[in-house]
């Protein structure tokens, strides 16, 4: 739970007594400060629920590509491979270097058909 939330959550109830406290004695300045709080204190609790679920977002998304790239090695390699060629710059080169385990990317002979084979160093 983000800290926004809890936080958000007290000054909510902190304005609530605050305004009991200047409708009980009266006092509409006392009231008025209280409402404030209490929107404050609701507007910090929604923005640490955004957060919350900004990171659960990022959290599962995260789970799912790395369970792709590990059951689905070839896969992911072509992807980046296809990433590589439609943008053609150094950071997609890097990116299939990494995936390659550090070699040089493939490159295709001259007829234009690629073979891949699995080897082991």
């Amino acid at each position: 739970m983000d800290e926004d939330r809890i936080a958000g959550t007290a000054r909510t109830i902190g304005g609530k007594v605050q305004e009991e406290v200047g409708r009980f004695t009266g006092d509409t300045q006392t009231q008025i400060k209280g409402m404030a709080n209490q929107a404050a204190g609701t507007a910090q609790d929604l923005y640490g629920q955004a957060a919350d679920a900004a990171r659960d977002t990022a959290a599962t998304f995260d789970k799912w590509l790395r369970n792709t790239i590990e059951t689905q090695p070839y896969t992911t390699a072509i992807v980046a491979l296809g990433i590589w060629m439609a943008v053609g710059t150094d950071a997609s080169a890097t990116l299939v270097v990494n995936i390659f385990g550090n070699c040089a990317p493939p490159q295709l002979p001259s007829g234009g058909v690629l073979f891949l084979r699995q080897t082991t160093i």
